[in-house]
C-alpha cells in the first residue's frame, strides 16, 4: 500500500510517533473566523482519532468511527475553502495546488480506513504522526495564504455562506 508516496515499508523510517495527540496553537490561526473554527474542529477530530488508535484496549470499530468522522469533517472543510478559492481574483496556481493537497489528504485518509483492520499499530502511529504533521504545515503554508489572498480581496470571514 502506498499513502501519499509512502509505503508501509518506509514509514517507521521516515516519521517517529509521538508522545502526545496534536493540539490547537495559535500560531496556526489564519486570521479568517470560519476556517479558524474548521481548524480547530480538525485538530480535535484528529488527536480524537490518535488517541483512539494508540489504545489498544480500544475496539479497532471505534477507532474507524472517529476517522471516518475526521475524513468527513475534512471534506466539508475543503468544500468551503475550495468555494473560496473559486473566487474572481484567487491565485489560480495556489488554487490548483491547494485542492489536489486536499485530495491527497483525503485518499490518504480513505486507504488508512480501507486497511485499518489489518494495520499494525507502529504504522498507524505513524499514520496519524504524518497527518498531525502534513495538518499543521498544511495550515502554516497553504491556509494562511488563502486566508491572506481572502483579505486582500475583501472576502469577508463569513463569505461564502455555508
Amino acid at each position: 500500500m502506498r499513502l501519499l508516496g509512502l509505503s508501509n515499508a518506509s514509514w517507521p523510517a521516515r516519521a517517529k510517533a509521538r508522545s502526545a495527540c496534536p493540539a490547537w496553537r495559535d500560531s496556526l490561526t489564519t486570521g479568517h473566523a470560519d476556517i479558524d473554527d474548521d481548524h480547530r474542529r480538525l485538530i480535535e477530530l484528529l488527536a480524537e482519532s490518535w488517541c483512539a488508535l494508540a489504545d489498544a484496549a480500544l475496539p479497532k470499530v471505534e477507532a474507524r468511527r472517529r476517522i471516518e468522522a475526521l475524513h468527513a469533517f475534512a471534506r466539508q472543510h475543503f468544500e468551503f475553502e475550495e468555494r473560496l478559492l473559486d473566487h474572481p481574483g484567487m491565485d489560480v496556481g495556489h488554487r490548483d495546488r491547494h485542492i489536489k493537497a486536499h485530495q491527497r489528504f483525503l485518499e490518504t485518509v480513505q486507504g488508512v480506513l480501507d486497511m485499518i483492520d489489518n494495520l499494525p499499530p507502529d504504522v498507524c502511529a505513524n499514520f496519524m504522526d504524518f497527518l498531525s504533521s502534513w495538518l499543521v504545515h498544511h495550515i502554516r503554508e497553504t491556509d494562511q495564504e488563502l486566508a491572506r489572498q481572502c483579505n486582500q480581496l475583501g472576502l469577508s470571514p463569513n463569505e461564502p455562506a455555508r
